[in-house]
């Protein structure tokens, strides 16, 4: 089970994208002086980084309609000392190609902005740098290297456990027919441009013909895709009907397992599609969803299992807190 990836992606995107056309004014936490707040071992906390979550945090609810809680403050300062100790416990670690994986986590997030230019000051509206958020994607990335390795690897699940969960919640696990479907997506910038769009099929037609003679699809995704799956081979997934572009969605439902689509095009671009996978609709079999309910399971279990932890890092890392709000 790989933790939190995907969350790491998008959970930054959201953060920088709520800044992008609002208006509303950051919401700024009263009597937060710019003084130390915490400290966890000899990693200070300051007001000023307090501040900045609080912002970020609030300013991502607010773009889904939701509302801070008056207590917002304490929640972020809890979350930022935890997720220090985390990252104090990671520094003890080797994590193998960890430098790499923030470059890619970043091209990823990079990769959503039509330009660097715009990524840049979106950056800037949130008071970070590029530098600044590849030291945040570094710190989360080390986070859930030790809440994977340290926690979920590490919870058990039985073959009764599980047998049990699906017994009793058989009839909710209904699922409508999906695919597993991979793409290549070439942008258009500005959407409608026809040299462009002429330029960007021309480009599916070469990379559907590189594949059909013998290259990775992964490969090329990765190299070419202006998606965010590109890194991951162009993998989105399984995908029900209405969850994509509708000429997209028709395009996938017509293809055959194993087939390349000709040229898609969508307000996004053009694509090239590959269906992986069909899964019927109706219930799966035990077997089926056993690896499923495993991970769900674990998930259940974990977030106990992570406080628990947290609590013993808590005893041999010193922490003091010096704000109320």
């Amino acid at each position: 089970m790989k933790l939190a990836s995907v969350f790491l992606l998008f959970a930054f995107s959201a953060a920088l994208l709520a800044g992008c056309g609002r208006d509303e004014a950051p919401v700024r936490p009263a009597d937060i002086s710019d003084e130390v707040v915490a400290r966890v071992g000899r990693r200070e906390i300051t007001g000023l980084q307090l501040r900045e979550a609080v912002n970020r945090y609030s300013s991502s609810m607010m773009q889904r309609g939701q509302q801070p809680p008056p207590d917002i403050e304490n929640t972020i300062l809890r979350l930022l000392v935890e997720s220090e100790l985390l990252y104090q416990a990671g520094g003890r670690m080797q994590i193998p190609g960890l430098e790499d994986e923030v470059e890619s986590h970043y091209r990823q997030i990079a990769g959503q902005f039509p330009s660097t230019e715009q990524l840049e000051e979106v950056l800037r509206q949130q008071g970070l740098t590029p530098e600044l958020l590849k030291e945040d994607i570094k710190r989360e990335l080390v986070v859930n290297h030790v809440i994977q390795t340290q926690i979920y690897d590490r919870i058990e699940v039985t073959d009764e456990e599980i047998e049990e969960f699906y017994r009793e919640n058989r009839e909710q696990l209904h699922r409508p027919e999906m695919l597993s479907i991979r793409h290549i997506l070439i942008s258009v910038d500005p959407p409608g441009d026809e040299e462009q769009q002429a330029a960007a099929r021309e480009k599916i037609v070469e990379l559907s013909r590189r594949i059909e003679e013998g290259e990775s699809f992964d490969d090329l995704a990765a190299e070419y895709s202006a998606c965010p799956s590109g890194a991951g081979g162009g993998d989105l997934g399984l995908v029900s009907r209405g969850q994509t572009d509708a000429d997209f969605e028709e395009a996938a439902w017509n293809l055959e397992v194993g087939e390349l689509s000709g040229p898609v095009s969508t307000t996004f671009g053009m694509h090239l599609i590959r269906v992986d996978e069909r899964q019927d609709e109706g219930i799966p079999t035990l077997e089926e969803a056993r690896e499923e309910l495993r991970e769900f399971i674990i998930g259940q279990k974990a977030p106990e299992k992570i406080q628990e932890y947290i609590n013993t890092l808590r005893q041999e890392i010193e922490v003091e807190t010096y704000f109320s709000g």
